[in-house]
């Protein structure tokens, strides 16, 4: 049916108007046509639809009923002869009527009871009762109008961190009936003026209307007490781990839906901090946002060879002579200028990036292999490569490595691969394996960073490497601290007793060096021996050592 609700007694005493004016109408047209024998009689069909469509069934058995009378006392069957209908035939007509009213008004009914289902649906959480997203932001719009310049906002978002988990224990519909309890208890636990809604599985949200940041924090805590201290309705044995983000408008944002991002960027940022209710920062969201544009043109440089590997050399302690280089990745931007890898290889690793930078790398250390002449050089001298952990966890990495050599197979013996002790304890049951099937085909492996990861006499017995690389924090003041000395020495010795090669990272000057050296480590790399160079300046690089 019409709504007539929000029109009020005029707007359905209007409609009333209408259908008693056709059905005079009707009958007019009727009886100028001849009478009720004559087809114009089903004219009246046309006001008896409007009632029920705007009335339901009971408008339609009134137009029903008013058409039968007219159409039937009130109308002969020949107005020239003035012949009277007989009182089965007006009834007959008059229950066609009424009956095709109710049809019509129950149609009408019928139809607008599933309207209604599909509003319902489109704006209400079928678990919750909530507002879906689209239903909430439309229901707070208004107050971001005329509102008072004093005046603020806030939007709240609760987030599920355990959500994955607890579907994969317990199943949806324990999982969304648990929802359903918490957002009972949420309705109770805000203030009256809020506005609650629902956004995917996991996320609540909160609107309160003329609240401050400091309010809105105590609120949020209080809202988190509640949710995780109450006793869950249902019986199922499960808890939801929550945490909150909070953003104020127009502190933060000035329209509905940047407030409700705002208040899920919070809940993003505070991630990696063991608070629960995290507060938009803006300074972090724009950090944010530059991440992204950034991993973007770091996934068009990758597609357009826009990343270099420079090498920086490495050379033996006992004559300082060359034995092999570390490739390091070098992003020369067009307009943001040289960035450093620090920037952008966590975005990479966090975005899966990371494993086209080690084929770029691979293949440039393939290329450094062949032009710098390693393969025809000492046993030790090889091309290094940084590896991530989602390479060593990669059970197909040794064969997609085979497949970029497969021109020449004997350069793998002069690649050596360098991983973090953080990479290899991210799954360290599938880590070992490929790091074995690598050295079986040649390759050296060398555990980098060494000392700042998980370094102990248990990882060196157990993890398939031959080289370990003295972390730059322990060499960088070794000459002058006690404290980096004792830790050198003791990563040397034990390196020593395990058969393993030692390589110091970050010697920067000839003190460092004769200290190294001094204490029996074998290799080492640094500004004071060389700096990283494209692979043309390595060769020019090559040919002056050897010609001194």
């Amino acid at each position: 049916m019409i709504d007539l609700q929000s029109g009020g007694l005029p707007r359905r005493a209007l409609f009333i108007l209408i259908v008693v004016s056709l059905l005079l109408l009707c009958w007019w047209v009727v009886f100028l046509s001849g009478g009720s024998a004559l087809p114009h009689v089903h004219l009246v069909y046309v006001p008896i639809i409007i009632s029920a469509f705007v009335f339901g069934p009971p408008g339609g058995v009134a137009a029903g009923v008013a058409g039968a009378i007219l159409m039937g006392p009130l109308m002969p069957l020949d107005v020239a002869t003035g012949q009277e209908q007989s009182f089965v035939n007006w009834s007959l007509r008059g229950a066609y009527f009424t009956g095709f009213g109710i049809l019509v008004g129950g149609f009408r009914s019928a139809l607008n009871a599933r309207n209604e289902k599909i509003v319902e649906a489109l704006n209400y959480d079928s678990e919750t009762k909530l507002y879906r997203t689209s239903a909430f932001l439309h229901n707070i719009s208004d107050c971001f109008v005329n509102r008072p310049e004093n005046q603020r906002d806030a939007m709240i978002q609760f987030a599920v961190k355990n959500y994955d988990e607890l579907i994969v224990a317990f199943g949806l519909e324990a999982y969304e009936a648990a929802i359903q309890s918490a957002s009972a208890r949420l309705s109770s636990a805000v203030p009256e003026a809020s506005v609650l809604g629902r956004s995917g599985r996991d996320r609540l949200n909160v609107f309160l209307p003329d609240c401050n940041r400091s309010d809105a924090m105590q609120i949020t805590a209080q809202i988190l007490e509640i949710l995780e201290n109450s006793e869950d309705a249902t019986g199922v044995a499960l808890v939801l781990s929550l945490e909150a983000g909070v953003a104020i408008s127009p502190d933060d944002a000035s329209e509905s839906e940047e407030l409700l991002r705002a208040a899920a960027a919070a809940i993003a940022d505070g991630a990696l901090t063991s608070a629960q209710v995290h507060s938009f920062d803006r300074r972090t969201n724009d950090l944010r946002k530059e991440n992204l544009e950034l991993l973007a043109e770091l996934r068009r440089a990758l597609m357009n060879e826009g990343l270099a590997f420079y090498a920086q050399p490495k050379a033996r302690c006992r004559d300082l002579s060359f034995c092999g280089a570390e490739l390091l990745v070098r992003w020369n931007h067009p307009e943001r200028g040289f960035i450093p890898p620090d920037q952008f290889i966590p975005l990479a690793e966090r975005s899966h990036l990371r494993g086209a930078i080690t084929t770029h790398a691979l293949r440039s250390a393939f290329a450094y292999i062949g032009s710098l002449n390693i393969e025809d050089q000492s046993a030790d001298s090889r091309i290094s490569v940084n590896l991530s952990g989602e390479d060593v966890t990669d059970e197909r990495f040794p064969e997609r490595l085979s497949g970029l050599f497969r021109s020449n197979p004997n350069f793998l013996r002069r690649l050596e691969l360098e991983v973090t002790e953080t990479a290899l304890v991210r799954d360290w049951a599938v880590a070992v394996p490929v790091l074995e099937a690598l050295r079986e085909m040649g390759i050296t492996i060398a555990i980098d960073d060494f000392g700042t990861g998980y370094s102990s006499l248990a990882y060196l017995r157990d993890i398939p490497a031959d080289t370990i690389k003295l972390d730059r924090a322990f060499i960088k003041d070794v000459v002058v601290s006690s404290q980096n000395q004792c830790i050198v020495r003791h990563a040397i010795d034990m390196a020593m007793e395990f058969g393993l090669t030692s390589v110091a990272e970050g010697v920067e000057d000839e003190a460092t060096m004769h200290w190294l050296c001094d204490n029996d480590c074998d290799m080492f790399q640094g500004y004071w021996f060389a700096r990283p160079m494209p692979q043309a300046d390595m060769l020019s690089w090559l040919d002056t050592k050897s010609s001194r």
